[in-house]
Parts: C-alpha cells; sequence; structure tokens
C-alpha cells in the first residue's frame, strides 16, 4: 500500500519557524537595494505589505509594473538570493530540543488519529482492505528547510517508522519538489497565464527562471517527475500544511485525477481557536 504526505509551510510555522512570505517581505524591506528597481519594488510591498503574503502570486502581478523582462528577472534573482539567506538562518537558529520525539513518525504512521470517528472508521476501513501489506510511505515537501529530514534524522536511506496494526510502515523516500534554500530553489507561478505583463510571457529566459514546472524540466534533475510518479501511484495522499495555492495548480490537478482512481484524499487544516464566552472576561 503506498501513502503519500504532501507538506507546505504550514509544517515550519507550527513549529513556530518564522518562514512565511509575509516574514520575509518585513526581514526583505530592511536589505539594502543595489537597483532602483529593486527599491520600487520595495515600495511597492511597503503600500500593502498583507497583498504580499503569497509572494509568487504578487511578483506575477507586478510584472506590469516592469519595464523588461531583464529588470525583472534583476528583481527576481535578488529576491531569491535574499530569501535564500533568511531561510538559512531561520533553519540554522531552529531549537531540536523542543521537538517531542516520536510524534512526528508516529503522525506519518497514524494519520487517521486527526479525524473525527466516522471519517477515521471510513479510512481505516480503505486501508484494511489492503490485508496485511507493508506500507510504503514517501513525502513530497514544498519546503526549502531541512528541519522535516532532521527531525526524522532522513539520510537518504529508508527509515523503519513503525507499525500500523500488523503492518510494518517504511518511509521511503523526501524530496523537495522546489528545491533546498542552499541548491536549486525553485519559485514563481504556475504557469504564464500568472504573468500579468503579457509582454514578458515570450521571453524564454524569464519563462525558465519563473514558471515552476518549466524552470524544474530545465534543471533536468527529475525529482518532479518522481513526484508526479509517486502521486500517480498513491493510495492515501495527506495534505498537511498547504494553502493549494493557484501557483502549484499543476500538483493539484495531478492529485484530483488520481483521486478518480481508487485513493482517498486527507486533508489537515489548521482552525481558529474560539474561547467559551465564559473565559474571554465578560460579566453576567
Amino acid at each position: 500500500m503506498n501513502i503519500l504526505f504532501i507538506i507546505g509551510n504550514g509544517f515550519d510555522l507550527n513549529l513556530n519557524l518564522k518562514t512565511s512570505y509575509l516574514d520575509f517581505c518585513k526581514f526583505y524591506q530592511k536589505q539594502e537595494s543595489p537597483t532602483k528597481a529593486i527599491e520600487s519594488l520595495k515600495n511597492e510591498i511597503s503600500k500593502d505589505i498583507e497583498n504580499w503574503s503569497d509572494l509568487e502570486l504578487a511578483l506575477g502581478k507586478y510584472s506590469k509594473k516592469v519595464e523588461s523582462p531583464s529588470i525583472f528577472l534583476e528583481i527576481f534573482e535578488d529576491i531569491g538570493d535574499k530569501l535564500s539567506e533568511y531561510l538559512i538562518e531561520q533553519e540554522f537558529n531552529f531549537d531540536y530540543t523542543k521537538i517531542n520525539d516520536g510524534a512526528l513518525e508516529n503522525d506519518l504512521i497514524n494519520p487517521e488519529d486527526y479525524l473525527l470517528e466516522r471519517d477515521k472508521e471510513r479510512l481505516l476501513s480503505f486501508i484494511n482492505k489492503f490485508g496485511r501489506t507493508q506500507h510504503q510511505t514517501n513525502i513530497i515537501t514544498f519546503n526549502y528547510t531541512n528541519i522535516l529530514e532532521k527531525i526524522l534524522e532522513y539520510d537518504h536511506s529508508q527509515i523503519k517508522l513503525g507499525s500500523h496494526g500488523n503492518n510494518l510502515v517504511m518511509l521511503q523516500r523526501i524530496e523537495h519538489v522546489h528545491g533546498y534554500s542552499k541548491r536549486r530553489m525553485v519559485m514563481g507561478v504556475n504557469d504564464i497565464s500568472q504573468i500579468l505583463n503579457e509582454k514578458f510571457r515570450t521571453d524564454q529566459s524569464l519563462i525558465d527562471a519563473f514558471v515552476k514546472t518549466i524552470c524544474n524540466q530545465v534543471q533536468k534533475h527529475m525529482i518532479d517527475d518522481w513526484c508526479g510518479q509517486k502521486i500517480s501511484q498513491a493510495n492515501v495522499i495527506c495534505i498537511f500544511g498547504s494553502s493549494l495555492g493557484l501557483t502549484d495548480s499543476f500538483w493539484w490537478q495531478k492529485i484530483g485525477k488520481q483521486l478518480r482512481n481508487d485513493c482517498r484524499l486527507v486533508i489537515f487544516k489548521k482552525e481558529k481557536i474560539y474561547h467559551p464566552i465564559e473565559n474571554i472576561g465578560l460579566e453576567n
């Protein structure tokens, strides 16, 4: 049986890392601007920083205000360099002593533990129909940090996570579809329709760098091919910490196609905490 986890930035945020694009933009505004074009971008961000919480989509929209593809690439490369520096620092300062040993492994083995009873029963019934079989678990992460690997002590060889009932659960592989903060970092939009400056849509250098699916193909690492294969083989897909945003539509469409087959989808969503009236200082 094949289980696939899709991990987004919510995983790092849940560990209290300041890895959101909004956090980065606050950092980025304070950095030296080597050109007028980059300074103009920062002024635009300052006007309404909340609109830049989805940095990739916002850059696609901002392209309408940029004179040429070369200037846009200049801006894009500066953001990429500064984002890399920022994330490396966040990861370096992370305190691993606060991690609950074994908690992540247990969550990977038993994703049903967080479901309501009826949903839990339905998922377990689906899993049990495969009979006694080894669970092959893989992880696709959209994150640039290595936090996940360090917590699991993953060294690019398979790991025994434990058992689900009578079934052995093995972590086969973790892959970063968008690369790492230190190498092959892929950032941008899903397709050329999200580049609002239509004149830029024919510039191959810009497309190769800024359209994520094409950038992966240009790099020829074949990680994206592996990720697509694992989605097409999955019996259960669990999504944690991802917003299902437009700039990764390519992957959501692949998952949607797989759901037409014998596959189940679990999406973990963080809800707001609502306090009872008697706990918020109201008097009768």
